[in-house]
């Protein structure tokens, strides 16, 4: 085709899209169908299936002044943060990494990107750039969060549903399925469900994905179960190796926020929009200068620390009215109460700075717990008093108090724990 027939762009800047009303999505075909006939064309020539035609924002991508492809995204869980759910370029153009250029331009300007169903070669493109490694068999882990939903997954249980229906992050992918895989109540002994996405038209046609699933059993799975299981320690430690090697944002705090008595040009721009008042704008200021000086902020989430606290009254408003319980999460961020993982340097929802260490001690600390509570009935059939299994669960404490370094703390809650369990 010739090239002249392509949208071109005079100021080498690629329009944007984006949904006015949250509640009416753009429809991708017909931007392509209306804007540019050529992707539809070559679209259809190739058999590519768009797997996921609506989206909140749609985005071009450009060769030059020309416009060869596109990316679209959903607004996810957070502020700032976007979930990918479609990149198409036309096949002469491809060999330019797009795809690891779009991810790297939104890291560094401070976004959270997750994908939304990812394809397999999708995931052998992140394994090429460091951003996903092949730890064990066939399972992949990713520092770039993978998205799922119900309606478009499969489980090992069947009926079993999620007990909501938001999207849900994972970072594993099995290559052989060629699908997301998220584990549920992992550590339960006797259940072994696993969600796992739907196959793709594009895993189909270039992997075999449908023909390879009709052969898999509950051996395979319980196979990945026992698998995510003797490697967890190896699994989290490749996914904070990851998660150091990506690009992040570096911004400063001056251009973010200003010095006082000046606001900087995001905060009066706040103020003119009208999300957030004078006042409010300089508490603001104040409060993240604080923070950021006692290393509560890096500087690659301070954008959001300032989105997420421009908008903090009515995300408190809407946790409220939907009945927000972050109790039900094994591991919260201070701030905001959203789910954390030991991977995030940051809260994804409010980018405060997290302690991974302390993390990790209290996530190891839970693996212990759980442990020993299990174990109770069985030192009872062995003959132990309860005192005795109480006096054991001091020397193991004291063991666990030199150990870490909120190790005092932990002995505590785990006397306290044991001495409960042996009360029911």
């Amino acid at each position: 085709m010739s090239n002249n027939n392509y949208v071109q762009r005079e100021n080498f800047i690629a329009e944007v899209y984006h949904n006015e009303n949250d509640d009416e999505l753009l429809n991708t075909t017909e931007i392509l169908k209306d804007k540019y006939d050529y992707i539809c064309k070559s679209i259809n020539d190739e058999g590519y299936t768009l797997e996921n035609p609506e989206c909140n924002l749609f985005k071009e991508l450009l060769y030059d002044d020309m416009v060869v492809g596109f990316v679209t995204y959903d607004y996810t869980k957070g502020v700032g943060d976007f979930s990918l759910n479609e990149i198409y370029v036309l096949p002469e153009y491809r060999g330019n990494k797009y795809f690891i250029s779009e991810l790297e331009y939104m890291m560094l300007s401070g976004s959270t990107v997750s994908i939304y169903e990812p394809t397999h070669r999708i995931i052998e493109i992140l394994m090429e750039n460091n951003l996903a490694r092949n730890i064990v068999d066939n399972l992949v882990v990713s520092s770039i969060s993978l998205d799922i939903n119900q309606d478009k997954s499969e489980c090992t249980v069947s009926n079993h549903e999620w007990k909501d229906d938001i999207i849900h992050s994972c970072n594993l992918y099995d290559l052989n399925i060629s699908a997301c895989i998220l584990p549920e109540n992992i550590s339960d002994k006797d259940t072994n469900i696993i969600h796992y996405s739907r196959c793709l038209a594009d895993d189909n046609k270039h992997y075999s994905a449908d023909s390879i699933r009709e052969n898999i059993d509950n051996d395979y799975f319980e196979n990945i179960k026992n698998s995510i299981i003797e490697n967890h320690e190896e699994y989290v430690a490749t996914l904070m190796e990851l998660e150091d090697n990506k690009p992040t944002a570096d911004f400063d705090i001056d251009e973010i926020v200003g010095r006082p008595p000046n606001l900087s040009g995001y905060l009066e721009e706040l103020i003119a929009e009208e999300f957030v008042t004078r006042q409010r704008a300089l508490e603001i200021q104040a409060q993240m200068i604080e923070e950021y000086d006692e290393g509560l902020i890096l500087s690659e989430s301070l954008l959001k620390r300032l989105e997420y606290l421009s908008m903090e009254d009515l995300i408190n408003e809407d946790k409220m009215a939907e009945g927000f319980d972050s109790s039900e999460f094994d591991m919260k961020c201070p701030y905001c109460e959203f789910p954390i993982t030991l991977i995030d340097k940051t809260c994804e929802v409010c980018g405060l700075r997290l302690d991974n260490d302390e993390l990790l001690e209290y996530a190891i600390f839970d693996e212990l717990t759980k442990d020993i509570v299990e174990n109770i009935e069985e030192m009872r059939r062995n003959g132990l008093s309860d005192e005795e299994i109480l006096e054991i669960t001091k020397v193991f404490g004291d063991d666990l108090s030199s150990g870490y370094s909120n190790g005092e703390e932990l002995k505590k809650m785990l006397e306290e724990i044991v001495e409960n369990e042996l009360n029911k």
